[in-house]
């Protein structure tokens, strides 16, 4: 019984993981449909970046001002490549997913952390020297972090991100 069990849910956790690469392809498909929109790419522990009341909504902030949000895991990033400086299994997923955004011109991310995550202090300096010159946010919050600053950050990002766009294809 458990070795059957075992095996129903390692089938249904590939299920479930072949539907999210399945809306992964669907935004990137939205995104090429139209090359004027941009996305963001929502990065960082999922108990921090994917939870809504540790993330304190900053997808619904984006998607409010009309900007499409997607978790970095629903992306097929795995062939990516992050070398060996990085342990953890978490953080080699995020440099990997970061490695496909930033070859993708319509693509940003947005690293939500936590203050005193010793992980992420490993891991954001990486992700920030990955991206090089890409335009990134990164939000550190806490319990104290206030609703108007994180939508001051937000505006401020995607004014830098279409600044970036705009330069970007001026020169190509």
């Amino acid at each position: 019984r458990v070795k059957r069990a075992y095996g129903l849910a390692i089938h249904r956790l590939e299920e479930f993981q072949k539907a999210l690469y399945s809306l992964g392809d669907e935004f990137l498909s939205r995104l090429e449909k139209n090359p004027d929109l941009l996305g963001i790419v929502l990065f960082g522990r999922t108990y921090n970046a994917f939870n809504d009341f540790a993330n304190k909504g900053i997808p619904q902030k984006f998607a409010s001002r009309g900007i499409p949000v997607i978790p970095y895991d629903m992306f097929r990033y795995q062939d990516e490549s992050v070398g060996d400086h990085m342990y953890w299994e978490a953080g080699k997923k995020i440099l990997k997913a970061a490695r496909m955004v930033k070859s993708h011109d319509q693509l940003f991310g947005t690293y939500i952390t936590n203050f005193v995550c010793a992980p992420d202090s490993m891991i954001v300096p990486q992700f920030r020297e990955l991206m090089d010159t890409k335009p990134t946010l990164t939000l550190e919050l806490d319990g104290h972090t206030a609703d108007a600053g994180i939508n001051t950050r937000i505006e401020a990002a995607l004014d830098i991100i279409r600044n970036y766009r705009k330069i970007s294809h001026t020169i190509q």
